[in-house]
């Protein structure tokens, strides 16, 4: 239908509507297509034909026919378009699904490379970390650096490669008086205030040319020493690009070293340093040195050495020595001749050690010192022929203390009574006198003895045998250095089968020469005794300032330990020798004896070798005693001491027992007699190798020992004795050889 109207929002307009309808085989329903098409202006409603069908003669079924068939070019028309649409659609799909993959590979990509710039972040997060670790430590250690240098006492100066003063610590700038303004400024102009300094500025450009470190001692214009070293500078390159200097306040130490120079030259003392591998000898010594060498001596070989010792000791010092290198002694200890600069022989101790063996045990260093002694060694030669001629004299020689107590007699006097020395040391000559002797001459004797005067006659004695016999006597005082009478001295020939008055004479004026030769021989011997102690004093003295001065680890520290230990052994052998000449009463309290045996033990322990056992036994009951503490320690070391050194060889058991004992009658021992009653008894017994008849004899004899030469001084057992019968005791001795000693106190 054409012109169909249509108002639309209160207009009017035209269409051409074509309805054709299409059947539809599937559900029976019949579709009608509508096209409306070619809208225009309606005109006016008078001017509008009446609606008709477009063609008169239209028939419905060749309008169906054609409507048929153009519906169906249509719909073939729409299903090409459809195949194209659904083609352009399968296309784009395609091309979407090829660009989602894209994108899926480009989001992997995309997760990848975040991951990676997180991991890169992360990496960048521990890098800054450690970066800022870095900057902290080199900062600390800068902080530390500077802390260091402003804390330290050692002097340093940083100089550029110009000699210029790039930098300096606050110890240098107290040596040398910098300031700040010193900085870049040369260095030469601290060389004015360093004695013996013209050539600083050639040293300090050897050492930037070579890289070889300097140094030395040198002294400041106001006298204090400074060790010097210097250094070069390298770069983290490894180039030298300057020098370093550093000062080191030594002063304190070269003070040190004065000191004991002094008392190395006052105590007459070197000490040496011996290289086993090279056989280089360096010794050092302060001052003038006892071999008339000043400073040091530096041998090339340890057979130059060799050659200053006497021929006739060489063999006996090439022995010890070797003893001591093979580990057969710690410590070498030898006495020889010395040959000095002047050509002088002079007699020396040496004492050393091993300081150093190789990874194999082989030695390698040995530390030692050497000694002079000669007017020592001299002296005690004198006094032991003073000594071999008084034992050996035809005179009986009798020494008491001022209380009247026998210190020493000799062979004389034994073969002429028939006492043995044990039976006689501590006891008063009483014993000896003759019921036949009138008391008139025993009281001038003793008076005129305590005016310091001597006194000479005759007396009548008994022998032990009960036989009587007549002697003729001459007793005087013997003084010290100081004027003051410390003992008497009695010089008595038998006269019992005199022939003539003019024998008698001679007799008399021998007995007077002899007593002149004894008081000699006492004011030397307590000249030498106490002037050897005077040097002694000084020596410990020196040797324990020096000690304070240079303790470990200085290189004498372990050899001013030797020197002390040898002087205090010096200085003990001294103060037994006056204990025993000077004996008198001692100051006495009560004290358990038990628990002052048992405190000494220890001692005792720390001295003698582990092969030898100690045993002690104490019995529970009261052991108090009226005694002398450090006698009784005396007593126990040195009956120790001799019971470990006859088992030193094979070892054995060594028994000390203290217990209450009573004396039901009078008692006669070996040395002393004890009248019936209650006593302490002190035992000390070893299983060692005994003693002969001989020996025991005379082992409480003053200077009488049996030990090799420097091992004893034979005074031993005669302090004992003289403790023992000082408090009132006495000494019984078992022994046999082979079967062990046997002391009963």
């Amino acid at each position: 239908a054409r012109g169909v109207r249509q108002q639309v929002e209160g207009e009017e307009r035209l269409l051409d509507i074509e309805v054709r309808p299409i059947p539809d085989d599937r559900n029976g329903v019949s579709l009608v297509h509508v096209v409306i098409q070619n809208p225009r202006e309606a005109p006016a409603a008078s001017a509008l034909p009446e609606a008709r069908p477009t063609d008169e003669s239209f028939k419905p079924d060749d309008a169906l026919g054609h409507r048929v068939h153009d519906l169906e070019l249509e719909l073939h028309t729409t299903k090409e378009n459809l195949q194209a649409t659904v083609e352009e659609l399968q296309t784009s799909n395609e091309e979407l699904q090829a660009t989602n993959e894209e994108l899926l590979a480009a989001n992997e990509e995309l997760q990848s490379t975040n991951e990676e710039l997180h991991s890169v972040n992360e990496e960048l997060y521990t890098v800054n970390a450690e970066f800022e670790r870095k900057n902290h430590e080199l900062k600390t250690i800068g902080e530390d650096l500077n802390n260091l240098l402003a804390s330290t006492d050692i002097g340093t100066l940083f100089l550029d490669r110009h000699l210029r003063i790039r930098r300096f610590t606050p110890a240098i700038a107290r040596i040398f008086n910098l300031m700040p303004q010193d900085i870049s400024r040369p260095i030469d102009h601290l060389a004015y205030q360093l004695d013996g300094e013209p050539d600083l500025m050639q040293r300090l450009r050897d050492v930037l040319a070579s890289g070889t470190p300097l140094e030395r001692e040198i002294r400041t214009r106001d006298g204090a020493w400074l060790f010097q070293r210097v250094l070069p500078f390298r770069t983290a390159e490894d180039k030298i690009d300057g020098v370093v200097m550093t000062f080191t306040d030594i002063s304190g130490i070269k003070s040190i070293q004065d000191k004991l120079n002094l008392a190395m030259e006052f105590s007459r003392m070197v000490w040496w340093e011996w290289d086993l591998q090279t056989q280089v000898l360096d010794t050092h010594t302060g001052g003038q040195s006892i071999f008339g060498y000043a400073g040091a001596i530096v041998t090339a070989t340890s057979a130059e050495w060799h050659k200053l010792i006497h021929a006739d000791d060489l063999e006996r010092v090439k022995q010890s020595l070797e003893s001591c290198l093979h580990g057969e002694v710690t410590r070498w200890e030898c006495q020889h001749r010395f040959l000095t600069r002047d050509g002088q022989w002079r007699w020396v101790v040496n004492k050393g050690k091993i300081a150093a063996r190789d990874s194999s045990g082989r030695p390698i260093r040995m530390l030692g010192t050497t000694q002079d002694i000669h007017e020592r060694f001299l002296a005690e030669q004198e006094i032991k022929k003073l000594n071999l001629a008084i034992e050996r004299s035809p005179v009986m020689v009798m020494i008491t203390d001022l209380e009247g107590r026998i210190e020493y007699v000799n062979q004389q006097f034994i073969d002429v009574t028939g006492y043995t020395a044990i039976e006689v040391v501590g006891q008063n000559p009483r014993f000896l006198k003759s019921p036949d002797q009138p008391e008139a001459i025993y009281r001038d004797l003793w008076n005129t003895l305590k005016r310091g005067e001597t006194w000479q006659g005759e007396l009548c004695n008994r022998r032990k045998d009960g036989r009587s016999f007549w002697e003729r006597a001459t007793m005087g005082p013997l003084k010290d250095i100081d004027g003051r009478v410390t003992h008497f001295v009695a010089l008595k020939e038998e006269v019992t089968g005199r022939k003539t008055p003019d024998d008698e004479q001679h007799r008399m004026e021998e007995q007077l020469s002899q007593v002149q030769k004894m008081e000699t021989l006492g004011a030397l011997a307590g000249g030498i005794a106490h002037d050897f102690n005077n040097i002694l004093t000084a020596i410990i003295g020196h040797t324990d300032l020096a000690i304070e001065l240079a303790p470990p680890p200085h290189p004498v520290a372990d050899c001013l330990r030797q020197v002390r230990q040898a002087s205090r052994r010096a200085s003990d052998l001294v103060q037994r020798i006056l204990s025993f000449s000077h004996r008198g009463p001692s100051h006495r309290e009560k004290l358990n004896l038990g628990h002052l045996v048992t405190e000494v033990i220890p001692l005792l322990r720390a001295s003698i070798p582990s092969s030898i056992k100690v045993d002690l036994s104490i019995a529970s009951n009261d052991l108090t005693v009226l005694a002398n503490s450090t006698d009784i320690q005396q007593i126990v070391l040195n009956l120790g001491g001799n019971a470990a050194h006859a088992m030193r060889e094979h070892g054995g058991f060594l028994r000390i027992s203290v217990e209450p004992c009573n004396l039901e009658r009078p008692l006669k021992a070996t040395a002393g007699s004890l009248e019936a009653g209650n006593f302490l008894r002190l035992r000390v017994a070893d299983t060692g190798a005994g003693i002969s008849p001989q020996v025991k004899a005379r082992m409480f004899e003053p200077f009488f020992t049996t030990k090799p030469s420097g091992e004893g001084t034979g005074l031993g057992l005669s302090i004992v004795l003289g403790i023992v019968l000082a408090h009132g005791g006495a000494i019984d001795v078992h022994s046999e050889p082979g079967k062990g000693t046997f002391f009963e106190i």
